[in-house]
């Protein structure tokens, strides 16, 4: 035998038809299908396995990292993401002074909560003193402040003479998710377009590489959501701008590089992986359809934050390893910039060490296991990419079919969104309840001797009466219901 000779070559080879036959054999009568293929929330018929013969209809398969359609991602070497840390400002020297032991920490994005109704002339200047804009990713997340945030923020730039081409980050102005939350706009329709539209003009005059308009996907999965309908929702949103920009007379070109998404990545490993790949070829498709002059016009922008709807107050330290996975479906898919929130996140302001603990998951994941070496290491997986080809074309089919019904706000103002969405996460309620869908410490192998000072107060499902435009979305934890009748429990057998 040569030394070229293979390993392959000494095995002959097993065709798909003989290895469904052996798993007939070995099932003894039992139905193929009802026994082996997948259920799953997305509708999405999944094989028990998958051989080479199953690519050859997927076109994208066959395209490479950095080429449209960018379903293998928008990196042609390594898999480098921005590991991003956020920061409340309540004070602001305190969230200055975090912000700047983060950067020295590992931390390279940072993103700034700001909920002031009022910012102060040298607002944005204190806030970033001794920060390096040049060499970061900066995020400012607001109240509706967006515009003036980015015009102060345009302002310390100009005077410390930075180059705007190293200015890297986003403002998010995010009206529609506003909508969705609250129920109503922050002021009426017509003023978030013209809002949208000078911020647009505004960065393309100031900043090439900032991005303006935030589209929060996450609010989808946090209210209970299936992927494919995380994905047919937020790309309507994107196209709600997409044709008040180009109607107000901007091109397709000056537009998308401004727009960026907030995807919350869950624990369905293999899942939320085939979620970011199938949603950048999503975009790409969408944006084409506007004819850009530019290929890179069909590229996006991907934020990813780890769940809040799965995570517990009881056993909390077990939301580590969820957001481990959830950070490493993220990297794998290709995210451009990652969040992990903080295990303790769900019942507390989240301390010194919760916070470090959220900032080394993914560093060590791109640091010792070297998930920001490979571009695109889930491509060619015979099962990945069947299922982002299947998770894209039922989501896209969705997406026509809200177009059909005149387009995101109205299909918003007929409840038809919040109505899908409400009748997954009913199912999903009911398939935890049933042990199906299993929370580790929380409905199995829960520790009943474990006590909490937690509130169980709120879970983000209570109806208002306040007259709103549209039924609100309501995100909720789904291990509220649950841990909150084992506290009360806890609290009458301590009584008696």
């Amino acid at each position: 035998m040569s030394e070229k000779t293979t390993l392959f070559s000494e095995f002959q080879g097993v065709s798909k038809t003989e290895f469904q036959n052996q798993i007939l054999k070995d099932l003894k009568g039992k139905d193929y299908e009802e026994t082996l293929f997948q259920k799953n929330f997305e509708n999405l018929e999944i094989a028990p396995f998958y051989v080479e013969a199953d690519l050859d209809n997927i076109n994208h398969a066959k395209s490479l990292p950095g080429n449209f359609p960018f379903v293998r991602g928008n990196k042609i070497k390594g898999n480098n993401w921005e590991i991003r840390q956020d920061f409340k400002v309540n004070e602001i020297k305190a969230a200055n002074n975090k912000a700047l032991d983060a950067l020295m920490k590992g931390v390279d994005s940072l993103g700034f909560e700001i909920e002031h109704s009022e910012l102060t002339q040298n607002f944005i200047a204190e806030l970033l003193e001794d920060i390096l804009l040049e060499h970061i990713s900066l995020n400012f997340v607001s109240n509706n402040q967006s515009l003036s945030i980015l015009k102060d923020f345009i302002n310390e730039v100009i005077k410390r003479k930075i180059d705007t081409n190293q200015i890297k980050g986003s403002v998010n102005f995010d009206p529609l998710g506003h909508l969705l939350l609250h129920g109503n706009w922050a002021d009426d329709e017509e003023l978030a377009k013209q809002d949208a539209f000078n911020l647009v003009t505004l960065l393309n005059k100031h900043l090439p590489f900032y991005r303006g308009i935030n589209i929060s996907a996450d609010h989808y999965h946090n209210a209970g959501a299936s992927i494919t309908q995380e994905l047919a929702f937020s790309l309507l949103q994107a196209n709600y701008y997409l044709e008040n920009l180009t109607e107000k007379g901007l091109k397709i070109d000056d537009i998308t590089s401004r727009i960026q998404f907030t995807f919350a990545t869950g624990s369905n490993y293999l899942m939320e992986i085939a979620k970011f790949r199938a949603f950048r070829m999503l975009w790409a498709r969408l944006v084409e359809q506007y004819q850009p002059l530019h290929t890179c016009s069909m590229v996006t922008f991907v934020h990813a934050v780890t769940s809040k709807w799965n995570q517990t107050i009881f056993d909390p330290h077990v939301n580590l390893l969820r957001a481990t996975t959830e950070t490493m479906s993220a990297a794998i898919g290709g995210a451009d910039s990652i969040l992990v929130t903080p295990f303790d996140a769900a019942y507390k302001t989240p301390d010194e060490f919760s916070e470090r603990m959220a900032r080394n998951n993914q560093i060590i994941l791109a640091e010792e296991a070297y998930l920001n070496k490979v571009a695109d290491p889930a491509g060619g997986s015979y099962y990945l990419e069947n299922l982002t080809d299947s998770m894209a074309e039922a989501a896209w089919k969705l997406f026509q079919q809200v177009e059909q019904k005149g387009g995101f706000v109205d299909a918003l103002k007929q409840n038809f969104i919040q109505e899908e969405i409400e009748a997954v996460a009913k199912l999903k309620k009911q398939a935890f309840e049933n042990g199906k869908i299993v929370l580790v410490g929380t409905n199995k192998y829960p520790n009943l001797k474990e006590e909490t000072t937690a509130k169980f107060e709120n879970n983000g499902t209570e109806i208002s009466d306040k007259k709103t435009y549209i039924k609100p979305l309501k995100p909720f934890r789904l291990a509220f219901d649950l841990e909150k009748k084992r506290f009360e429990e806890s609290k009458i057998h301590e009584a008696k």
